[in-house]
């Protein structure tokens, strides 16, 4: 094992969820991305924040949309395959002066034990678990909707002795046609209105 001065900025005394994270995922990027700049790593762990909070966020809704939801299942599983990858690894620890395993506080050097060739175990395994959250969050809506749909399909049903309106003709009003009700008809409706007429009489 061999020290090195830590290759990132530390919060010394985290004040936020933002630089608790920040710490303790620096040091997981650096194990599988040590080869990457200072700049590249900064980027890479607020990335993850971002992502890690924009998943938690949408959970936390009773019913996340469905858009929204595909989207972050769409990133996580890109960030699957990146970190699927296999690259130089290795197992570092935060630790003091004296060699000894510390919290950030009192950290002042980053100890690499070892170098393997492995995937960034850390981060596909935190995508995994946002990935099955999402889904269940997916399933749950799928059901949700199911249920809505079949709810306004028994609303909107008919009763069971529902008998649709019967189309009245003029037969209805005026009753069987006669020679007299049928001429009266007639003369009621003027001569300069043919169609009328027509219909009067088919009616009747």
């Amino acid at each position: 094992p061999h020290k090195i001065p830590i290759p990132f900025h530390i919060f010394t005394k985290p004040g936020s969820p933002y630089e608790t994270f920040w710490n303790s995922e620096h040091v997981r990027v650096y194990e599988s991305h040590s080869v990457a700049t200072s700049k590249e790593r900064n980027e890479m762990v607020s990335a993850r924040w971002g992502l890690h909070q924009s998943v938690s966020k949408a959970l936390v809704d009773s019913r996340p949309s469905n858009e929204t939801m595909l989207r972050l299942q769409e990133q996580l599983q890109q960030e699957l395959r990146a970190a699927s990858v296999l690259r130089k690894k290795h197992a570092v620890k935060l630790v003091d002066r004296k060699g000894s395993a510390c919290d950030p506080s009192k950290a002042t050097h980053l100890q690499i034990e070892s170098t393997t060739t492995q995937i960034d175990s850390h981060w596909a395994i935190r995508c995994t678990r946002l990935l099955q959250q999402i889904g269940t969050a997916l399933k749950r809506n799928s059901i949700f909707a199911a249920v809505k749909s079949v709810a306004y399909a028994q609303a909107n049903q008919p009763p069971e002795n529902f008998q649709p309106p019967k189309k009245r003709t003029l037969r209805d009003f005026f009753g069987p046609a006669t020679p007299s009700s049928k001429s009266g008809l007639l003369s009621a409706v003027p001569s300069s209105l043919p169609r009328l007429r027509s219909i009067c009489i088919a009616g009747a």
